[in-house]
């Protein structure tokens, strides 16, 4: 149910951004190095713009976000989301190996009833549409808090790898949809906050690539062997 709900968001999108409009925030790395290119975030409820703001490229393959106002909180029933999505591209001569997400961020609960909850989302395509659509994950990654107790607080964590070995790929879009989630009966109240995005991509050499380092090494240890033999 929740791939389909994605789906229909992706196509969503392009009814709604008259209405929400989306916030570029450029490219981040690429040629040598991971790319994370085309970077945008649209804002899928009712609230203010940017949810996530820029990130930083605090390493190579390494992109993280420092949301602000990322939050959702509730008497009544309150959710907050946002789509991310980028094209990501592995250095030259390199096939894409694993993308990792994590998320972080605290929560705090009042009274009986109240519940909080996070949750994200991943389509991975090779293109625009969803016939281009390489692989999904989504429900395996979310988080209910509901303490049961009179008030709770503390933090919460979301991580997940889409391995992408298998399909030997030099860049993908990923669609990132994230979602909190803050419900209370009346006599109660429920708050939560995302404070921490990290996408962390990682890659290896295509089969050309290793083929030549092979021949190289082979063909280095050889002369070594020649010199060794004529002194």
């Amino acid at each position: 149910m929740r791939t389909l709900r994605l789906y229909a968001l992706l196509i969503a999108m392009c009814f709604t951004v008259a209405a929400q409009a989306s916030v570029s925030y450029g490219d981040f790395g690429g040629g040598s190095e991971v790319g994370f290119l085309d970077v945008t975030e649209t804002t899928t409820t009712a609230d203010p713009e940017p949810l996530y703001g820029a990130p930083t490229l605090i390493s190579p393959g390494v992109l993280h976000f420092n949301p602000l106002l990322f939050v959702a909180d509730a008497p009544a029933g309150d959710t907050t989301g946002s789509l991310l999505t980028m094209t990501i591209t592995a250095p030259e001569g390199e096939y894409l190996s694993t993308i990792s997400i994590a998320e972080i961020g605290d929560y705090a609960t009042l009274g009986v009833g109240a519940v909080v909850q996070a949750m994200f989302g991943a389509i991975i395509a090779q293109g625009p549409g969803t016939a281009n659509v390489i692989t999904t994950a989504d429900d395996a990654w979310h988080s209910s808090l509901a303490p049961g107790f009179m008030f709770g607080h503390g933090f919460w964590t979301l991580d997940g790898v889409i391995d992408l070995s298998q399909y030997e790929v030099e860049s993908v879009v990923l669609t990132l949809d994230n979602n909190l989630l803050a419900a209370a009966p009346a006599e109660a109240a429920s708050y939560i906050q995302k404070k921490g995005l990290t996408i962390t991509v990682t890659h290896v050499p295509e089969p050309a690539t290793l083929f030549l380092l092979g021949a190289g090494t082979v063909l280095l240890a050889h002369r070594r062997s020649l010199r060794a033999l004529t002194r």
